[in-house]
């Protein structure tokens, strides 16, 4: 029980510094509506950035519930980046769609190892 309560505290504080980073990118970039895709893209990297470092690190499991699970989980967003990658599709960006994928995943995984090698 106490690693569902550690997953849904971490869960929610990540869902709001998710929302938090969303709006930043909207005041920093006002007039763009690529400002959402940088959003997303940021957070996704963040997210591997502090699960590499996570991985790395030898933590007390009821830890990596809150952290990994959780605040990670809340963070990231798989389903926002597949909804932005179908409207680029569907509105014709198709050289966006490719650098924004390739960007995702490359940056996610340099993250991921990056952070691993931080710990």
């Amino acid at each position: 029980m106490s690693q569902l309560i550690a997953i849904f505290f971490g869960g929610g504080m990540g869902s709001i510094a998710r929302y938090s980073l969303g709006e930043m990118m909207q005041r920093f970039f006002p007039e763009s509506p690529k400002s959402v895709i940088l959003g997303t893209l940021l957070a996704n990297v963040l997210a591997c950035l502090v699960l590499g470092y996570l991985l790395g690190k030898e933590i007390q499991p009821k830890n990596i519930f809150f952290w990994s699970v959780g605040f990670c989980g809340g963070f990231s967003t798989f389903s926002a980046f597949s909804n932005e990658m179908l409207q680029l599709i569907k509105s014709g960006q198709y050289v966006l769609v490719v650098v924004y994928f390739a960007f995702s995943i490359g940056l996610g995984l340099s993250a991921l190892v990056y952070g691993s090698k931080l710990s």
